[in-house]
């Protein structure tokens, strides 16, 4: 209550403040009951004083209206396709009727105010360069940047086994003929075949120039780190019973059987008659008994038997060398 909101009148004159009267006041620094005390200044003949109560109100000032807000730091704002947007870090600038600004983060107690289009749970693509932010029903924008993603491989399926699938012991792996079907990130897809120019992009297990085996019955390609297989047969290698590196046995090895020669004493004879002496001493057609202990004749079968294994040597190192 001010001096210009007190009216003071005696009869029907209106008095004048600072003439005629002053204003003091009592209790009137906190919200309640004051007291405002009307004195009279006594030069025109007014005196005495008067008391009148008043109720003091405390009044909240008016809160100050929002009218604009502005990105003051931006969050992340390149992307790549497929990747989603990342509000992390942005604080929007707050602008209000008083002339007063102020500043709000998005964070996780501040994320339910803010919204977005793109919509944080949308798959960014190359074509989306401004971002639409809204709070407290005020919007405004920042620039983003999407590249497209990278192409990559998502899988690889046989598509032609080579043209070589049986082998013989020995034999390296051939691919010719081998053909891959590929899928792309992308959603294309194509072929790919093994030859010289892509043969760098190729892996096999077993590996190429590796001798094979008949436990080798599965082939796996890698191709840029996805892998297809294929079967395959080796069979066993045939023995060549003409295969130069067979030898004939050597006769003077002491392994090796001696050969039989039908002159021997005991050998059976063309004819069946044994040739040797019998227990008595005498042929059975009465001719002139040969004694059992007579070294002529036991000389002469020695002879005979070392001009046999003879024989045999020679005629073994004779097949020997004309191959």
């Amino acid at each position: 209550l001010t001096e210009e909101e007190i009216t003071v009148m005696l009869g029907e004159t209106e008095l004048r403040y600072g003439i005629d009267y002053i204003v003091s006041y009592k209790n009137n620094t906190a919200a309640g009951t004051a007291t405002a005390i009307v004195t009279g200044l006594g030069q025109y003949g007014y005196t005495g004083s008067e008391e009148a109560e008043f109720t003091i109100k405390v009044t909240e000032p008016a809160e100050p209206e929002l009218t604009g807000i502005s990105v003051k730091e931006p969050c992340k704002v390149n992307y790549t396709e497929g990747e989603n947007l990342d509000p992390t870090g942005l604080v929007l600038e707050l602008s209000y009727d008083d002339g007063t600004t102020d500043t709000v983060t998005y964070s996780d107690e501040t994320a339910a105010k803010f919204t977005f289009n793109p919509a944080l749970d949308t798959a960014l693509t190359a074509d989306m360069k401004v971002v639409t932010v809204k709070y407290a029903g005020m919007t405004t924008t920042f620039d983003i940047r999407v590249n497209a993603a990278p192409v990559t491989i998502t899988d690889v399926k046989l598509e032609a086994a080579p043209a070589k699938l049986e082998y013989t012991e020995g034999e390296t792996l051939d691919p010719e003929g081998l053909m891959l079907h590929v899928y792309y990130s992308d959603k294309t897809e194509g072929s790919i075949g093994y030859n010289a120019e892509t043969a760098e992009w190729f892996a096999f297990t077993p590996a190429l120039g590796t001798a094979l085996t008949t436990a080798d019955k599965e082939v796996t390609v890698t191709y840029q780190n996805h892998t297809v297989t294929f079967g395959i047969t080796v069979n066993e290698k045939a023995t060549d019973p003409e295969d130069p590196d067979t030898e004939d046995p050597d006769p003077e090895d002491p392994d090796q059987p001696a050969p039989e020669d039908p002159d021997q004493p005991g050998q059976q004879k063309p004819g069946g008659t044994d040739g040797g002496s019998s227990g008595s001493g005498q042929t059975g057609s009465g001719d002139k008994a040969v004694q059992t202990g007579d070294t002529t004749n036991a000389a002469a079968w020695a002879a005979a038997a070392i001009l046999a294994g003879a024989a045999v040597v020679i005629a073994g190192r004779k097949r020997k060398s004309e191959r």
